[in-house]
């Protein structure tokens, strides 16, 4: 087996090998060529760049689940804004027919309104005509005048129980009128 023999000093190995060429040639004088790892450096430069590929794999794997979670993100958010648009939408409709339903409240109020007023005014016409009956006015009389001239009788001899109650002429009998309407 061969033992180890020390070998002649750096200066002198450096001075006994022929100078490395440049890359491209040239007649510029020497330059120092990329050393080649040997030994414990090329390890460790296998190991530094085996430790970076593997970060550069983690790290791609890392965007490429990146993209994926965007990619779902925004089909999420497109599917949001569909349904916000679909709600808009729908809440336009709902306000036209609130407001739809707002004027028709408002025009049947109204109408509500004129109805009463009219009623009022029919009652007191009503009222006024009843008085005048009651008060044996010229209706009450030419109404008995023509009973009497058409039967032959006189109107003390007609019952007059109420002004909504018709005379009993012979054999036929009148009944009383239903109310229609009661005062408010």
């Amino acid at each position: 087996a061969r033992g180890w023999a020390p070998g002649p000093p750096a200066r002198a190995r450096a001075a006994a090998a022929p100078p490395p060429l440049r890359a491209g040639g040239g007649d510029r004088g020497p330059t120092a060529a990329p050393a080649r790892p040997s030994g414990p450096s090329a390890l460790l430069a296998l190991r530094l760049l085996s430790g970076r590929d593997r970060r550069l794999g983690e790290l791609t794997g890392e965007v490429r689940i990146m993209e994926r979670r965007i990619a779902e993100r925004s089909e999420t958010c497109r599917r949001l804004e569909g349904m916000l648009a679909a709600a808009k939408s729908e809440a336009s409709h709902i306000a036209l027919d609130i407001e739809w339903h707002r004027r028709a409240l408002e025009a049947a109020e109204e109408r509500s309104a004129e109805l009463e007023l009219s009623k009022k005014k029919l009652l007191g016409s009503f009222d006024l005509h009843q008085h005048s009956s009651l008060d044996g006015g010229p209706s009450l009389m030419s109404a008995h005048s023509e009973v009497s001239t058409n039967t032959g009788f006189t109107a003390a001899s007609l019952p007059m129980s109420s002004c909504s109650c018709a005379p009993r002429i012979g054999h036929a009998t009148l009944e009383p009128l239903a109310p229609r309407w009661q005062a408010g």
